[in-house]
């Protein structure tokens, strides 16, 4: 048990180490002194500072993953569902975003730099990336519309998953939950927006389907 937790305090003090000083200062005695042990304590846990780094990155974006989960997420733009679902589930990430902020900022900062830590990150999110793609192939199946090209079905994942980072980085220290919501009703507006404009114009492959927020609410 002390191994674990003294492992995951590394693993937050490379993080909040990196985010303040830069990836240079990660080293295996600042570490040692952020977390209180010897230095060589951090090498029973960790070869160095970059290996730190790496798998903090790898825990981060997996964190993220099981936080924004697909279906839960993405379910507001089902069929048939209340125009709320989607402020409700992103209110919900929000949430955990600010009590997981620097997980969050570390993939919004480092995932492009080159650099191990960079790939890692890159990676899971890449993994990310995927997950919600899968959910808008299993969207367009329910609803029939109509499949867009792969890389298309990319960008807009690419984009929604953007504009969470960006309204989550706006609410960190965002004490009010009426302030948190309102701020997620309007990512639901922009995430509905972006999907309408996306699937308009696509035939669809059933009767009476459309895009996704135009069965949500009546249109104007």
């Amino acid at each position: 048990m002390e191994k674990s937790s003294t492992r995951q305090r590394l693993l937050a003090a490379s993080v909040e180490i990196l985010r303040t000083h830069g990836a240079g200062h990660v080293t295996t005695q600042r570490l040692a002194d952020e977390v209180g042990i010897v230095q060589s304590g951090v090498y029973r846990h960790f070869r160095g500072g970059e290996e730190c780094l790496v798998a903090a990155a790898r825990e981060a974006v997996e964190r993220i993953r099981q936080i924004v989960e697909r279906d839960r997420l993405l379910r507001g733009l089902a069929a048939n569902s209340n125009p709320d679902s989607l402020a409700d589930h992103l209110d919900l990430v929000l949430r955990e975003a600010q009590r997981h902020w620097p997980t969050f900022d570390l993939v919004r900062r480092f995932r492009q730099e080159d650099s191990k830590l960079g790939q890692a990150l890159s990676d899971g999110f890449d993994c990310l990336l995927r997950d919600v793609i899968a959910h808008f192939h299993e969207l367009e199946k329910q609803q029939g519309l109509a499949s867009p090209r792969k890389r298309s079905r990319e960008r807009l994942a690419r984009v929604v998953i953007d504009m969470i980072l960006c309204v989550a980085e706006e609410v960190k220290d965002v004490k009010s939950p009426g302030a948190r919501r309102k701020a997620a009703s309007e990512l639901a507006l922009l995430i509905e927006g972006a999907a309408v404009q996306f699937y308009r114009g696509a035939p669809a492959s059933s009767a009476g389907s459309g895009p996704p927020s135009d069965r949500a609410r009546p249109s104007g």
